[in-house]
């Protein structure tokens, strides 16, 4: 993790490992520590909470166990504190989701594996992902699937699109909103 001071044009290398492609230090889900550290990873998605605490999601890259693959593993880093929460997801890679029932949110939800997500917040702090390259069904391909999550309830919602791979989307009538969009 770096930080960049834009008043002095300055790096400073503020947490993480010094070794490319080091694995993940995952501690206990939901308790900050300062031994625990995302393992290596390129496009993963990431936002910037309420609070101004950085979160970061999935993408190509080193669990626990190691072994290159894809992740959908969710951390949160404070930065008061400088130490990372693993929040949700799995040690491991090439992990399917969880979809539970559209709209309901649930302790065992989560999305699968995935790279080159979007990502996007609300005005109350919600953190939102959508489709990628990914993991359904014990499968790869790609997802439209889109998902809540609630940082006050650490709980995901799946919210739309399909639990399938490579569906294709429905897109209506132009600047039309409709349900089945």
């Amino acid at each position: 993790m770096w930080k960049y001071d834009i008043s002095l044009g300055q790096w400073t290398w503020v947490n993480g490992s010094q070794t490319a492609g080091s694995h993940g230090v995952y501690g206990t889900k939901g308790t900050a520590s300062i031994s625990n550290t995302p393992g290596a990873r390129s496009a993963s998605v990431s936002w910037t909470d309420t609070a101004g605490n950085f979160w970061l999601f999935g993408g190509t890259g080193f669990g626990q166990a190691g072994g290159l693959n894809e992740l959908n593993d969710l951390w949160k880093y404070d930065l008061v504190s400088n130490m990372w929460t693993w929040e949700s997801g799995d040690l491991d890679g090439n992990v399917s989701g969880v979809y539970g029932m559209l709209c309901v949110a649930a302790v065992n939800n989560k999305p699968g594996a995935r790279v080159a997500s979007s990502a996007a917040t609300d005005a109350l702090g919600n953190l939102f992902l959508f489709g990628g390259i990914g993991y359904a069904d014990g499968s790869e391909g790609w997802l439209n699937d889109l998902w809540k999550y609630n940082i006050a309830t650490n709980q995901w919602t799946w919210l739309k699109g399909d639990s399938m791979l490579n569906d294709n989307g429905v897109y209506g009538i132009v600047e039309t909103a409709d349900i089945s969009n």
